[in-house]
């Protein structure tokens, strides 16, 4: 199903409702949309990101708000691909349709190839996507982090300089995870002081009792477990772990958690959570003028009524917080280039050099070359940050920043 969000308009959102006239402190806006494009599965059994809709859609009202593009209403159309590869590709088919000049901030784990294939033969270009390995192979795809992948060069440096330096591996039972437990292995392999104290451990999607690999995953004085889990199994094991006393770290990606796991596991995080995110968590806001500005967004959206915009005091995982930052990119590109269209902006994005996106990332060169196997375009400065947990609460764990350009291999 795909869904319009705009703001300023004069005509009914897809709701019904009408916005109200623009006031004085609130710039007028004119002309046609710009229209962005937007997908993630929302209400399935095993993934709901409606999050990342409400962050994309936070960050369209707010940029509206300011002025919009060059004066003219940002729009962007949300599609629930319901985690199929048949619906993302029926997404993909109706963004090209109503002419997206891009898409943004979406995240398909069974449709990327097709998304990129069908995207690239429109000319449409893809702009921080939560990319897991077709989009990034694809010269038409403009990465803003460095994503799934890559954030494994970040796990084993986030674990020695916790001074945990005994590691075991555990990954869900799928092709992607060999992928990460290789890369695993590698970074172990090359660093200084750092085993791997256990076989892999790959976990089945569905399990529902994760106590058996809890207690194999601690053997031989583990201190840090690495994990490419689903939500449902990253909780039970942390549960397990807990409950058998372990005191090592248990860490996962940023993605990984809704706000709501958080809160329950609020206990087991403080005792062993240890997150890798691309971005940092919102107790950094003093710190960081955009997640004040991505704080005033999602305020604004839940006075509105978007229950399914997270909490601007909560920890917001990476792909809701990517749709945010992906948006952002997305206008800074249409502000600069004044391209409206999805062939001006294709063809500008490649011109555009050390634009500050958001000041925590480093400044964004879209086409900047991937110089890993892999990879056609990537940040000149991939960037992890390392979070720890207080009250439930993600809280930065010094040295804020990782830069893993360094231990990238070179294609």
């Amino acid at each position: 199903m795909l869904i319009l969000s705009a703001c300023s308009s004069s005509k009914p959102n897809a709701s019904g409702s009408k916005s109200t006239a623009a006031s004085s402190s609130v710039p007028a806006l004119s002309g046609d949309p710009i229209l962005l494009g937007q997908m993630a599965p929302t209400g399935t059994p095993t993934l709901d990101y409606a999050d990342m809709k409400a962050t994309a859609k936070a960050a369209v009202d707010g940029i509206n708000k300011s002025g919009g593009i060059n004066g003219r209403p940002l729009q962007v159309l949300f599609c629930n691909e319901n985690a199929n590869a048949n619906d993302a590709l029926a997404c993909a088919r109706e963004f090209v349709n109503k002419k997206i000049i891009a898409y943004v901030g979406g995240l398909s784990v069974t449709g990327e190839a097709q998304i990129a294939q069908l995207m690239a033969q429109a000319g449409i270009p893809m702009i921080g996507n939560n990319d897991l390995s077709a989009n990034y192979k694809s010269a038409d795809s403009f990465p803003v982090v460095g994503g799934h992948a890559l954030s494994t060069y970040a796990s084993v440096p986030a674990c020695a300089q916790e001074n945990k330096n005994k590691i075991s591996i555990a990954a869900v039972d799928d092709a992607l995870s060999q992928t990460f437990i290789k890369l695993w292995e590698d970074s172990i392999a090359k660093a200084k002081g750092v085993t791997l104290v256990n076989q892999p451990i790959t976990i089945p999607a569905d399990a529902t009792d994760l106590t058996a690999q809890a207690r194999a995953l601690m053997n031989n004085g583990t201190e840090c477990i690495v994990t490419s889990l689903r939500e449902a199994s990253t909780v039970l094991l942390m549960r397990a772990l807990s409950q058998f006393g372990y005191t090592g770290k248990l860490l996962f990606s940023g993605a990984v958690l809704s706000a709501n796991s958080l809160s329950q596991q609020a206990d087991n995080l403080n005792k062993i959570g240890l997150a890798i995110q691309w971005f940092p968590p919102l107790t950094a806001a003093s710190q960081y003028a955009s997640l004040r500005q991505l704080q005033a967004d999602l305020t604004a959206a839940r006075a509105g009524g978007d229950n399914n915009a997270p909490s601007p005091d909560d920890f917001i995982r990476d792909p809701a917080m990517l749709a945010w930052v992906a948006v952002q990119a997305a206008a800074a590109a249409m502000k600069q280039t004044k391209a409206y269209t999805a062939a001006d902006l294709a063809a500008a994005l490649p011109t555009l050099k050390d634009v500050q996106v958001v000041d925590f990332l480093p400044p964004w060169t879209p086409a900047n070359p991937g110089g890993t196997p892999g990879y056609v375009h990537l940040p000149a400065e991939i960037v992890y940050y390392t979070v720890g947990f207080q009250a439930g609460k993600g809280v930065l764990v010094p040295p804020n920043q990782v830069n893993i350009r360094p231990f990238l291999p070179v294609s």
